[in-house]
């Protein structure tokens, strides 16, 4: 059976859709579930704002083999059944609450993370992972359930993760640590399945001129959508032209001469006409 609880793409078609249509979408894959998206998820999406989104059921449980649905916490022993394995399925819920409500209290928004302290915290998600054979989707929903307002969603617990993964000996040379954590974030997801392509863009990225850049400038080069209403506008369709040709480029590890790097800086900066 294929991956339910998770990220999936989200169709090009759902875009300016209603809300209906886009929770219609999301149950089918849920299965029937009711999808636990807020508002501001199904208008970014309507809006063309997210290519993927993380969906699992309103209702805290998880999905057998067979697609069937088991709500949290419902699982109970046959008559028969091996009761001290089930003792190891609650004992093992029970440690991963401990270990989300520690680690909640050490990874903060109020903590002032630096770049070496979301890379620590991703180290740790992926040791409790290893030691306690849990999937790290399941940690990242569990830190998300426990967590407050202080405490970050599923999204940021992977930007950390996939930013260790990718720089497990992170020396206190490497350009990674001078990098806001936006841009960092940004061009873990661009690269998101090649450490090379990483590398190759955050060597442009800390090199002139794309260092002129901000963290929504990066976004925009990397990631956003340029059919979006407020790029459309802002830029003609030549410029939008570059502007991909360059994060092509990027993709693949082709050489960018420095003319064309100063040119999609200068059009990326450009403001929008009134």
């Amino acid at each position: 059976m294929t991956q339910i609880i998770g990220y999936h793409p989200i169709p090009k078609q759902l875009i300016g859709s209603s809300n209906e249509t886009i929770l219609n979408w999301a149950r089918k894959i849920l299965l029937a579930q009711e999808p636990n998206l807020k508002k501001s998820d199904i208008t970014a999406i309507r809006e063309g704002k997210l290519s993927k989104i993380f969906l699992e059921p309103k209702i805290p449980g998880t999905y057998l083999l067979n697609g069937t649905f088991i709500k949290a916490y419902d699982y109970r022993p046959t008559i028969g059944e091996d009761f001290e394995k089930a003792d190891q399925v609650w004992e093992k819920e029970e440690e991963l609450d401990t270990w989300a409500d520690e680690e909640n209290k050490i990874f903060t928004k109020q903590s002032k993370n630096k770049i070496r302290d979301l890379w620590e915290h991703g180290k740790r998600i992926i040791e409790f992972s290893d030691k306690m054979k849990i999937p790290i989707q399941k940690i990242y929903q569990k830190l998300e359930q426990r967590g407050t307002n202080n405490t970050y969603t599923v999204m940021k617990h992977e930007y950390c993760v996939l930013l260790y993964q990718w720089k497990k000996d992170l020396k206190e040379s490497d350009p990674v640590l001078s990098l806001t954590w936006k841009k960092i974030a940004h061009i873990v997801m661009f690269g998101k399945s090649d450490d090379s392509i990483k590398e190759y863009v955050i060597s442009l990225i800390t090199s002139f001129p794309l260092n002129l850049l901000t963290s929504p400038e990066v976004a925009l080069l990397l990631q956003e959508n340029l059919q979006r209403e407020e790029y459309s506008e802002k830029y003609l369709e030549t410029e939008q032209m570059v502007i991909l040709n360059i994060r092509n480029k990027l993709k693949f590890k082709q050489n960018i001469e420095i003319d064309e790097l100063e040119q999609v800086v200068k059009i990326i900066k450009k403001k929008k006409p009134i």
